[in-house]
């Protein structure tokens, strides 16, 4: 669904203001499904939204927390979990240009509300130790120490029994009897595992999946329309314009990078344009 919206809230005979909105939603749901190669899962069903985000998520105990293993690292969840959707809940744009005589004043807005996507590039700066955030006391120690391990994660380890899943990763059974986790790694390891991720394709780990909510300040110009008596019948029009595009971006959650193009795998950061523009029309 889209709706549109355009008027002309003020005109006088030297004042001129234009608006526009408009707000779009869309979502896609399987209306039928092939009884043999449509996928196993509990979220392929007619009815259902089919722009899901699966991935691995880390195993948890039942009040949520991490479970750690021997060594005190997150363990992977063999099952495929449901993140969420890749599709945004809206998408919305407004616009304004205003006009005195022969000045005219340009600016729009946009933005996307909700979806999912992967921050490859945050999840290689961890990986990598090049994230500002991975500047820690327990790496220093790693590096200062070599083969220590100095960093304790946050979670539980299992000290007694088991647990037995169905095909989708529901629990049936559960005697595991759960501690506060006491084993260190490095840090390095633990950030390794905590957003592991691959350039080769695939969804990465929940640490890195982040919301698609931004704002953007698309662009703002200034323009002058150059009178017709100052052309001498050069030309039969021409205006002078300063543009800026991408001035301004707020996301809710990616910040190196730009989620403007609904998918994040190593995208640049949103780019500055400053310029100006002579337009001659003959």
């Amino acid at each position: 669904m889209e709706i549109i919206l355009n008027g002309t809230p003020l005109k006088t005979e030297k004042w001129k203001l234009d608006i526009g909105l408009n707000w779009t939603t869309f979502a896609s749901y399987y209306t039928k499904l092939d009884p043999v190669y449509s996928a196993n899962k509990p979220w392929v069903k007619v009815g259902e939204r089919s722009d899901h985000f699966i991935s691995r998520d880390f195993q948890r105990s039942p009040s949520g927390q991490l479970i750690l293993n021997s060594s005190g690292r997150p363990i992977v969840h063999p099952y495929d979990v449901l993140f969420g959707y890749y599709d945004p809940k809206f998408v919305w744009g407004t616009n304004a240009n205003l006009k005195y005589k022969n000045i005219s004043f340009f600016i729009s807005f946009d933005g996307v509300n909700g979806g999912l996507a992967n921050t490859r590039t945050e999840s290689y700066m961890w990986q990598a130790g090049v994230h500002p955030n991975s500047l820690s006391a327990e790496r220093a120690l790693d590096v200062a120490t070599p083969g220590s391990n100095n960093y304790l994660g946050q979670g539980v380890k299992i000290v007694s029994g088991t647990a037995t899943f169905d095909a989708f990763g529901n629990i049936l059974t559960d005697t595991r009897v759960f501690a506060t986790n006491d084993v260190k790694t490095t840090y390095k390891q633990y950030m390794v595992d905590l957003h592991n991720s691959s350039a080769w394709g695939g969804n990465g780990s929940k640490a890195d999946t982040y919301s698609k909510t931004f704002f953007k300040l698309r662009e703002i110009s200034l323009s002058y329309d150059v009178p017709a008596k100052l052309l001498h019948k050069v030309a039969k029009a021409a205006s002078i314009s300063l543009i800026g595009q991408n001035v301004l971006l707020k996301a809710k959650q990616f910040k190196y990078s730009d989620p403007d193009g609904g998918n994040e795998d190593f995208a640049d950061p949103s780019t500055r344009y400053l310029g100006f523009k002579i337009n001659f029309t003959f």
